[in-house]
């Protein structure tokens, strides 16, 4: 509340609180009420601190039940007065002058005092509730707390659970992995077995059987396959080098020739340095066809060629 006094006030030492709550008593003097009243109009936060106490004052004043007074205290009283000795005139000799009083300070009387009393244990109530409120308040931040904190438990275990499982998925790819490895490395150990065993086939092909040289169909190619036939088993091996290495979604093919017709004598592919083997079983016996021819075809095979052919070969004399 503000302090200011209002002009003319005139109040005792004390603050302007106890100076309302007397005023709402009726404990005050003209000048104390002028003063109060004439705050409360100029000062809002007054005038609402004065209705307060006005307020407590009435809440006060009916808070105490009314006590009867005790049935034989109108007899007793009638019976004093009947019963005193009349009073004597009598000569009373003049008093002598007191001195003329002296002027007193101005104070303020105690009955002030309790509506601070009562003020005070409305604060003091207040705080209480106030530290009832805070108890339960961290009581249950507490629980929440502890709520929280077994959620983060919870969490923890499941992190830790994805972690050791992730460990395990980790742990059967690298085995995987060196699955993976060793099978490569046995398919590069089959296909070097491969190799061998083919190169043997075709050299024993060649020594009991015939052979025929396919050449360059296209100019300033180095492209040149050897056709070994072994007539009593109806096999024959293709050997190619210095072919062209083509993309992965192509192959080469083998064509056998008759009466200009064409038909296929099996798919192969080339290493990188353009060599490559296919072993074939032609529908009829190689001397029954005119000649031979390779070409680069999709994966998968044609049904006729697409494109020119890289070598060709003729199976005739002539």
């Amino acid at each position: 509340m503000n302090d200011a006094r209002s002009p003319g006030a005139q109040f005792p030492d004390d603050n302007q609180e106890n100076d309302i709550a007397t005023h709402a008593l009726g404990a005050t003097d003209a000048g104390e009420r002028s003063a109060v009243e004439a705050l409360a109009a100029a000062d809002p936060a007054a005038a609402a601190e004065l209705a307060a106490y006005r307020r407590l004052v009435e809440i006060m004043h009916y808070s105490a039940p009314p006590v009867a007074a005790p049935p034989a205290l109108e007899a007793t009283l009638r019976a004093a007065l009947e019963g005193a000795p009349p009073v004597a005139a009598a000569v009373v000799a003049p008093l002598p002058r007191p001195p003329a009083p002296q002027p007193v300070p101005r104070g303020r009387s105690w009955n002030w005092l309790w509506p601070a009393v009562a003020a005070s244990a409305a604060v003091i109530l207040l705080l209480f509730g106030l530290n009832l409120w805070q108890m339960g308040r961290i009581a249950t931040l507490s629980a929440e707390n502890a709520t929280l904190q077994a959620q983060l438990t919870d969490r923890d275990a499941l992190i830790a659970q994805r972690s050791a499982q992730l460990t395990a998925l980790d742990q059967q790819i690298a085995a995987q992995a060196e699955s993976l490895d060793a099978a490569q490395a046995q398919a590069v150990d089959l296909g070097a077995l491969l190799a061998e065993r083919t190169q043997v086939l075709a050299a024993t092909i060649a020594r009991a059987g015939e052979t025929y040289d396919m050449t360059p169909a296209q100019p300033e190619s180095a492209a040149f396959a050897t056709v070994g036939w072994f007539d009593a088993g109806g096999v024959g091996i293709l050997q190619a080098s210095d072919f062209p290495p083509l993309a992965p979604d192509m192959t080469y093919q083998l064509w056998l020739i008759k009466d200009g017709q064409r038909t296929s004598g099996g798919l192969f592919t080339v290493s990188d340095t353009g060599s490559g083997t296919l072993i074939f079983s032609p529908p009829d016996t190689l001397d029954a066809f005119d000649g031979m021819g390779i070409t680069p075809e999709p994966a998968g095979g044609s049904s006729a060629p697409t494109a020119p052919p890289v070598v060709t070969g003729s199976l005739h004399e002539g």
